[in-house]
């Protein structure tokens, strides 16, 4: 039911709920993506819903809903891979560092010195 993850596969998959009026349908493929772990398909797709239609909380539309809020309010553009691979080497080493700061804490403090 939904296209694979690539971005032509995604843009005609929007095309055709674009000019689709099946709401029912769309809100299952919200669904779908949801629960497909696909937030920025959703996010698209929610985008193609009527502003009136009504939300229940906690449904599969109010997270598509937030995961497009976010995507939105979060995405900065990545000008190449190597600038995105760089961003993750570094938030990676300061985590290490992090976890292997508070292990070597809770160590030291279980080891209790002995006296001559």
């Amino acid at each position: 039911m939904l296209p694979t993850r690539n971005q032509h596969d995604e843009d005609d998959y929007l095309a055709k709920w674009q000019v689709s009026s099946d709401t029912e349908g769309l809100i299952k493929a919200i669904t779908a993506a949801i629960t497909e772990n696909r937030p920025q398909l959703a996010a698209r797709l929610v985008g193609l819903l009527d502003d009136h239609l009504e939300v229940e909380p906690g449904s599969a539309i109010e997270r598509a809903h937030n995961a497009a809020r976010l995507l939105l309010a979060h995405t900065s553009p990545v000008d190449s891979f190597e600038a995105l691979e760089a961003a993750w080497l570094t938030a990676r080493r300061q985590r290490m560092r992090k976890i292997t700061r508070r292990m070597r804490q809770r160590a030291g403090a279980k080891i209790k010195r002995r006296t001559r």
